[in-house]
Formats: structure tokens, C-alpha cells, sequence
């Protein structure tokens, strides 16, 4: 007898020509939305069929599973469509405009970070103390990040979770360490050329960035400048003292 069109080699073709390619389709789908229940809280009713031969699916455990792995681990999976968190769980595009102005402000610090990585190990009193105030910087640099990751209507909530902002004791403190840095000489005429030595590289490496991130605070318009003034201006004059240091890390390194 003639062997039915639905015998087994039949199946084969259609296990491999249409199944196969649409179970690769569709189960990242349904991964995601699986994420969305579990990211949201969401304990949906027990699947006694998954996707695939014999699959069980308990979204209550499986939430568990996930919330533990995500405290001990950075690999969250969250952003793989192309989506971050701010503050207060705002998910926004990664290139949201603030998103790039906390962004920027982050890699500031790993330069910053990496200029005071070339004063490791120096014991010189002015080594040291150099050290220190970039790390200070550093540690600014985080309020900056936090408030710049909040948007405008979640202030109050930032200010109820008792969390600090930038204020203009911060920029006079930046103003008094500029003014004398260069009662000591530290000035420079005209355009600076980086790189006469590493650590005055690395500081100029860190202004350039500084920069950035001022342009990419005030890019997010007037209403995030009004909410608080003196972020720009630490930045401002955060460049600017960047500036002073290279020049200082200049003319002590030719001696």
C-alpha cells in the first residue's frame, strides 16, 4: 500500500521547514512576555502545558527565582529591548536625553577615576591630596547622576527618600579650590595641547567629558534647569578646575 502523505517523512519536512522556524520565532515573544508578568509583579493562574514538549510553567516560583537572581546578579536582561530604568521605576528609551546626561555624567567619573589611578601608590603630600579631592569629586558625581536620573514630577519623591542634591556650597567649594590654584600659579594663556604627561592627559581626558555632560544637562531644557540651577554650575565649574589641575600636573611634571 502507498504510504500516506502524512507518514512520517511528512512530518519530518513540516517538524523542519515550519515548525522549528516558528517556535524560533515565536518563543522570544514569549519569553519577554513572560518578564513583563514577572517584572510587574503579575502572578498569573499555573500553565499546565508550556511551550514545548512536557513544559511546565509556575509563574509564582519562577517570580522567586527571578527577584533572587536579579539581587545577585547585574545581568537583569531588562534592557535588552532597548529600554532602562530612572528613578522611582520610570522606564524610558536608553537614548532618551536623559538618559545620555546621566550617562555622560558616569563616564566623567570613570575618568576622573582614572586620572586619580595614575596618582596610586605616590606618597608625595600633594600627590595625595590631589587624590583625595578628585575623589570627593567622585562622590558629588554620584548625587549629580542621582539627580539627573530623576525626572522633574518625581522631585518630591527624591526629597522624601531623603536623598541629597547639589547645592551652592558645592560650586563655592569648587570656586575656592579654582581661585587658589591659581593664586599658586596654576594658569595657562591660550589653548592647552594634552599629553605631556599622563596624569595631566588623564585630567584633560576628564574637562573634555565634563564638558559633555554640561551640554547634555542643559540639552534637557529649561524646566530640569530650574529644578535645581546648580547642577550646571558645578559642572561648569568642575571643567574648570579640571582645567587648572592638568596645567598644575603640566608644570610639575617638566621639573
Amino acid at each position: 500500500m502507498r504510504e500516506s502523505n502524512l507518514g512520517r517523512g511528512s512530518y519530518d519536512t513540516f517538524t523542519t521547514w515550519v515548525f522549528r522556524p516558528l517556535r524560533q520565532r515565536l518563543e522570544p515573544k514569549m519569553l519577554r512576555g513572560r518578564r513583563m508578568f514577572l517584572d510587574r509583579g503579575w502572578t498569573p493562574p499555573r500553565l499546565t502545558r508550556g511551550f514545548g514538549r512536557g513544559s511546565s510553567l509556575d509563574f509564582a516560583k519562577e517570580r522567586e527565582e527571578v527577584v533572587r537572581r536579579l539581587r545577585n546578579s547585574i545581568v537583569t536582561q531588562t534592557g535588552d529591548l532597548g529600554a532602562t530604568g530612572l528613578l522611582f521605576n520610570r522606564r524610558v528609551s536608553k537614548a532618551d536625553p536623559r538618559v545620555e546626561a546621566y550617562g555622560a555624567c558616569d563616564e566623567l567619573t570613570a575618568a576622573i577615576g582614572l586620572a586619580r589611578a595614575h596618582l596610586s601608590g605616590q606618597r608625595a603630600p600633594r600627590a595625595r591630596s590631589l587624590a583625595r579631592r578628585l575623589l570627593s569629586v567622585q562622590e558629588d558625581l554620584v548625587v549629580v547622576m542621582g539627580e539627573v536620573a530623576t525626572r522633574t514630577s518625581d522631585r518630591a519623591r527624591y526629597c522624601k527618600a531623603g536623598r541629597r542634591f547639589v547645592t551652592a556650597d558645592d560650586v563655592a567649594r569648587l570656586t575656592r579650590e579654582a581661585h587658589a590654584m591659581e593664586r599658586a600659579g596654576a594658569r595657562s594663556s591660550g589653548w592647552a595641547i594634552p599629553g605631556a604627561n599622563p596624569l595631566a592627559a588623564a585630567l584633560d581626558l576628564a574637562r573634555t567629558v565634563c564638558r559633555r555632560a554640561e551640554r547634555r544637562v542643559v540639552a534637557l531644557g529649561e524646566d530640569a534647569r530650574r529644578a535645581n540651577p546648580e547642577v550646571v554650575r558645578y559642572l561648569n565649574r568642575l571643567s574648570d578646575l579640571l582645567w587648572l589641575m592638568a596645567r598644575q600636573a603640566e608644570r610639575r611634571g617638566k621639573r
